[in-house]
């Protein structure tokens, strides 16, 4: 998602929560920003995925499920 503040700022990531005050996106590294509704210009969902094209070709299903939940997880894990 992108999201076009009043102040002119361009926000990428992933929309974790949204209310009717506040906004939430997960950016790549895994921080999440905070940003008012009141203070949202515009948002823009993108057509494209950020998964790369076959990047799921040739998996099990263990390893398909491995990895959803891996992308599921609150932050990412650090070596």
């Amino acid at each position: 998602m992108h999201v076009q503040t009043r102040d002119g700022r361009l926000l990428s990531g992933f929309l974790t929560d949204r209310t009717d005050k506040l906004l939430i996106l997960r950016g790549i590294d895994g921080g999440d920003t905070v940003v008012e509704q009141s203070q949202v210009e515009s948002t823009y969902v993108s057509p494209r995925s950020l998964m790369p094209e076959g990047l799921l070709a040739g998996l099990s299903d263990q390893q398909l499920r491995d990895f959803f939940a891996y992308l599921r997880i609150a932050q990412p894990i650090r070596n």
